[in-house]
């Protein structure tokens, strides 16, 4: 187990007992269950009993508890609370949005944010490059599930039963146009979320606009659930998902760091709703 990284101190004039017991803290946060008060105090950087110290008086306050069988150190009641109140101070819709004006102005493609309604993703912000590419979209939009990027990435990253219904209907739409490229079924459906797996993102290429591609990157809560997805559109290989050129990974880091800010860190796994549909993936058909 590596030892905690500690923050950059603040030249302003602190008490420095109370960053002592953050670096403990900290540890805690980091590490996946409890842990034994001599890794602890490795990892804080400090001895065993000056550790014990700090950890009598977390514990008093209820940042901290001990197991009285095991012995081993976990976050107490004090800091849960603390915890679900940050998460719930955060605004998704707000750091997201900030987000997409950023990198709108950082890469000058158009930038929207879609979040999911029972009607399917809707637009509610759109910020246009210094060339318009896309003139049939709007605030407020309704986008298709199988045909657009951030329908797909809601198609991937939702429960099944969100989904199933709207799916269904561009199932029977599609099948009456019959255009090239159209999905003709359940398999052309999984293996398209498989590649939104496999992306980390939504994808299209000419499938809503003729000649316009775009790339939809999920963000996600503090469960793993994803509560909204940020689109790139633009008519450049910089938004082709082939091109050595697409910005797709910037994207991504872009929406990671969203995703931290609301709870959830993208490196420690699947997100639950992907490992729910993975299950059901596995177990097949009842």
């Amino acid at each position: 187990m590596a030892r905690a990284q500690r923050p950059k101190r603040s030249t302003q004039q602190g008490i420095q007992s109370i960053e002592v017991g953050a670096d403990l803290l900290q540890v805690l946060s980091d590490a996946a269950g409890p842990v034994a008060l001599k890794e602890l105090a490795m990892r804080a950087n400090m001895s065993p009993s000056k550790a014990h110290k700090y950890l009598v008086s977390l514990a008093r306050c209820g940042m901290t508890r001990q197991d009285r069988v095991s012995g081993y150190y976990d976050l107490g009641p004090l800091a849960l609370k603390m915890g679900l109140a940050a998460l719930n101070r955060r605004d998704a819709v707000r750091l997201v949005a900030e987000a997409a004006i950023d990198f709108n102005q950082r890469h000058d493609l158009t930038v929207m944010v879609t979040i999911w309604t029972p009607r399917g993703p809707i637009v509610i912000a759109l910020h246009n490059s210094s060339q318009l590419v896309v003139g049939n979209v709007s605030v407020g939009a309704i986008l298709p599930v199988l045909r657009s990027a951030s329908g797909r990435a809601f198609l991937a990253y939702l429960a099944p039963n969100m989904t199933r219904a709207i799916v269904a209907r561009e199932m029977r739409v599609a099948a009456q146009r019959k255009g090239a490229g159209a999905l003709s079924g359940e398999r052309d459906v999984e293996r398209l979320i498989q590649r939104v797996w496999s992306l980390k993102a939504g994808w299209t290429k000419d499938d809503l606009v003729i000649g316009l591609n775009a790339l939809a990157a999920p963000v996600f809560d503090h469960q793993g659930a994803i509560v909204a997805s940020l689109t790139v559109l633009d008519n450049t290989d910089a938004v082709d998902v082939d091109s050595p050129r697409s910005i797709l990974p910037e994207l991504l880091r872009v929406t990671d760091g969203v995703s931290r800010q609301l709870g959830f860190e993208p490196g420690n796994g699947l997100p639950l709703a992907l490992r729910a549909r993975s299950a059901e993936h596995r177990k097949g058909p009842s």
